[in-house]
């Protein structure tokens, strides 16, 4: 009997383990978006639960609710999609901002 992971290249020894899906290093990148609206979801609920143990129990865990905020903020920063919709919606308001120069006539 052979060995599966006798080194035959990466490919065939991941589809000799039947491991074919991780074959490829690339992720597709709407891939990562549901899992950074989970992630925000449950930072959201951990916070909301970190707040309730702080007026609950004391002051003693609100670094707690400190580290959650400061996650959560980075958390929707990592959205670039979410961050170029703002920067667009900013400019497109009744008076943009005048990041281009007026036309000359």
């Amino acid at each position: 009997m052979t060995n599966p992971c006798a080194r035959r290249g990466p490919d065939t020894r991941l589809s000799a383990l039947g491991m074919d899906r991780f074959a490829s290093n690339k992720i597709p990148a709407d891939a990562l978006a549901p899992a950074r609206e989970d992630r925000i979801a449950r930072l959201e609920r951990a916070l909301v639960l970190a707040a309730y143990i702080v007026v609950s129990h004391g002051e003693i865990y609100a670094p707690y609710v400190d580290r959650l905020e400061k996650e959560l903020e980075d958390a929707r920063k990592a959205d670039p999609s979410a961050r170029a919709h703002a920067i667009l919606e900013r400019y497109f308001k009744p008076a943009p901002l005048p990041a281009l120069p007026a036309p000359r006539r």
